[in-house]
């Protein structure tokens, strides 16, 4: 019988669907698969190492976490594989939380790992170090988010224990605090970011505040919990140049009520940005006080843009 091919890594990689830099984080933290090397250690894959690959990544896709899979064998890999997609066709479920992009699912493997095992420090650390690798916004929407959904999935399904979405979130909130409100860059813009009086969870304020920091402001984070009188105090104390209100829970029904209080409370030509996922609860309030809607960061990105545009054309001698 003659023997397979061997193959380059970047023919593994066409063929598998995985990108090289993961095939190799694959190969140096889980072994998943041992390719032959050449004198100069160049790597070259067997046709049943590239197929080993393609079953990885479909497990991966299908929701499996890599570290728990690795060193199946491909006919236990053909099984699972094979029951994990029957069952997504006979089973209606909710898309998968974990990330899609290959740069960042080793860092979300890892966070994972780290949560398993209530360690803290772990997933700081890997916090840290995908923060040097990964531009903020990237970070934010390509693994903070997805972990973030992770843990709440989980922790529905019975698979993950509040104590452990606890001690994460704790975590991921002050690695967003750190940043949001570390020595900034010069920036002459500052934003006041708060969130509404019936809000708890502050993830998704932090996240906002990170947001306008990546795009060159200067907030100043208020937290939630504050009536809006105390609010426009900081707008104007502070010298900002607008307002930026996150919209969670997206059921607050206290928010129409404090977003009119805002305005009043606020000078007209003051901007008052409304961001969340889901505005159609606010509608109304948003028509009545001329505040400015946005549902995503690239929505934020333009807002912002055009505020700090119209500061700037103020300022001009006429």
């Amino acid at each position: 019988m003659a023997e397979s091919p061997l193959h380059p890594i970047q023919v593994a990689a066409r063929r598998s669907g995985l990108s090289v830099e993961l095939i190799r984080a694959w190969e140096r933290r889980y072994h998943a698969v041992e390719p032959a090397r050449t004198r100069n250690q160049r790597r070259l894959y067997r046709d049943e190492d590239i197929e080993r690959l393609r079953l990885l990544a479909r497990a991966t896709d299908a929701g499996r976490r890599i570290g728990d899979i690795a060193r199946l064998s491909s006919v236990e890999l053909q099984t699972m594989v094979e029951g994990d997609e029957q069952a997504a066709v006979l089973v209606p479920t909710l898309s998968s939380s974990r990330p899609r992009t290959d740069a960042v699912m080793e860092y979300f493997d890892q966070c994972i790992e780290a949560i398993e095992v209530l360690d803290p420090e772990r997933l700081a650390e890997t916090l840290n170090d995908a923060e040097k690798n990964l531009a903020e916004l990237f970070m934010q929407e390509d693994l903070v988010a997805p972990l973030i959904q992770h843990m709440q999935d989980e922790c529905r399904n019975g698979t993950l224990r509040v104590v452990q979405k606890h001690m994460a979130e704790g975590v991921i909130r002050g690695h967003l605090l750190n940043y949001a409100t570390c020595p900034g860059t010069g920036s002459a813009f500052r934003v006041v970011v708060a969130g509404g009086r019936a809000g708890t969870d502050e993830l998704p304020l932090l996240r906002l505040a990170v947001a306008t920091r990546a795009y060159g402001w200067r907030p100043v984070f208020l937290g939630s919990g504050l009536p809006a009188d105390e609010i426009a105090y900081a707008a104007e104390r502070s010298r900002a140049l607008c307002t930026a209100i996150a919209a969670h829970p997206a059921d607050d029904a206290l928010l129409p009520n404090e977003l009119r209080k805002l305005r009043r409370a606020t000078p007209e030509d003051h901007p008052i940005l409304l961001h969340g996922s889901n505005l159609s609860l606010f509608e109304t309030a948003i028509d009545d006080t001329r505040i400015i809607p946005t549902q995503t960061f690239g929505e934020l990105r333009l807002s912002l843009g055009r505020i700090q545009l119209d500061a700037q054309a103020d300022a001009e001698p006429a």
